[in-house]
């Protein structure tokens, strides 16, 4: 049973369900990926935690390598990349034939403050307090229980959190290596995304959407929303993959879609089954 309430393991160095990485310590300067990576996996924003592991979807990535396999140059668009890691793999694999990948995610970093011993974290967007971190405890705005003075402590901490000044700092959520990969491989772009918008830069050959068209998180109207604008972002014969993790096993499922001369989307491949939703395939 999630718990709004949970224990900070800077203090309480036990072992027990519940104690979760100080968040605090991944906004120290110079972080390496190893500590970026434990201490990332802490943060949740509305639904979702991030994620940091790699190399969640290889066969994913290998069937997207296959379908692409005569084309000399592509460009790929991955919605919902939280930190950006889980590209690596497709980027390597991709290699000389790869012309730009776009990393996207809905924030790439946060605003947060610290006052009297306690960080809080922010929603970019609403300027709401979503996550707090005193030296014992860390409290999440978006976890209820049933145990109703566990949640009336966490809203109270949340809810007389300081108001953002100009004196709030930014969290990077981009992962080191990709930080430091981008640098040096003008074709790796990094930047923010919302799925409901419309794509705002040139279309790609192939859309990765791991993890983040999910009926757990959105209604049958925004699921096809955002795939409306997904395929408005494809080249002609472009390729749309919905990737997810199940959570009961972390079992791998994808469908693959191809846009048709007439802009529809054709189901071409499915693994595992495929996703298990459905919705509306013209665009």
């Amino acid at each position: 049973m999630p718990l709004p309430i949970k224990l900070n393991k800077s203090f309480f160095k036990i072992r027990f369900p519940g104690i979760v990485p100080d968040p605090r310590l991944i906004t120290k300067q110079n972080i390496d990926e190893f500590d970026f990576e434990k201490y990332i996996n802490t943060f949740k924003i509305d639904q979702t935690f991030k994620i940091t592991q790699k190399n969640r979807q290889p066969l994913t990535d290998k069937s997207i390598i296959d379908l692409t396999i005569n084309k000399k140059k592509i460009s790929v668009l991955e919605v919902g990349s939280s930190c950006g890691v889980n590209s690596l793999d497709l980027i390597k694999n991709l290699s000389n034939r790869l012309e730009n990948y776009f990393i996207t995610d809905l924030f790439l970093n946060i605003p947060f403050i610290t006052e009297n011993r306690i960080t809080y974290f922010y929603n970019p967007t609403t300027k709401r307090c979503i996550m707090a971190t005193s030296d014992r405890f860390v409290f999440y705005d978006s976890l209820e229980s049933r145990f109703v003075f566990l949640n009336k402590i966490c809203n109270n901490i949340l809810k007389n959190s300081p108001k953002l000044d100009e004196n709030f700092r930014k969290l990077d959520f981009l992962h080191p290596i990709i930080t430091k990969m981008k640098e040096g491989d003008s074709r790796i772009k990094t930047l923010e995304y919302n799925i409901f918008d419309k794509w705002f830069l040139e279309k790609v050959d192939v859309i990765k959407s791991a993890n983040i068209l999910n009926k757990s998180y959105f209604d049958d109207k925004q699921l096809n929303q955002a795939l409306k604008n997904l395929s408005k972002s494809l080249n002609p014969e472009g390729i749309l993959v919905i990737t997810r993790n199940r959570s009961s096993n972390d079992q791998e499922i994808a469908s693959f879609f191809k846009l048709d001369k007439n802009k529809n989307l054709s189901l071409i491949k499915e693994i595992n089954g495929g996703i298990d939703f459905k919705f509306t395939l013209k665009s």
